[in-house]
């Protein structure tokens, strides 16, 4: 089985919160709330054809997404989509750039509940 790459990346969550792991787990909450809410007005803007919607959901995301170091990874095609739903083209282009991120996105919530999972069972350890 080939090992995958992580998606997420905390270093800036922990240097933020002074590594108090309760502060990670809250903000790692409402990022995850974040990104499923904006997620699904996409979804909903692509089926609408609703450029406005589509674009101020993507940009709400790119203002979240650095906190777990997915703006490494989605940056680009975030831009990409938020250029097109300006400038209200090509609605088939965004359902095919968003569907390749929200795998992302979804990967990168399965890693962030993993690391909730694993912090929740240090601290029944400890």
């Amino acid at each position: 089985m080939k090992y995958l790459q992580k998606t997420i990346d905390l270093d800036y969550l922990k240097n933020l919160s002074g590594g108090d792991n309760q502060l990670i787990v809250d903000m790692i909450q409402l990022f995850i709330t974040e990104i499923t809410t904006e997620s699904k007005l996409i979804e909903k803007g692509i089926v609408d054809s609703n450029f406005k919607l589509i674009k101020s959901s993507i940009h709400n995301i790119r203002g979240v997404i650095h906190y777990v170091g997915l703006d490494k990874i989605v940056k680009k095609d975030l831009i990409q989509i938020e250029k097109l739903a300006l400038n209200k083209i090509d609605i088939i282009g965004i359902n095919i750039l968003f569907s390749k991120i929200n795998k992302q996105f979804k990967r990168a919530i399965d890693e962030l509940n993993n690391w909730i999972l694993l912090s929740n069972a240090k601290k029944i350890c400890n």
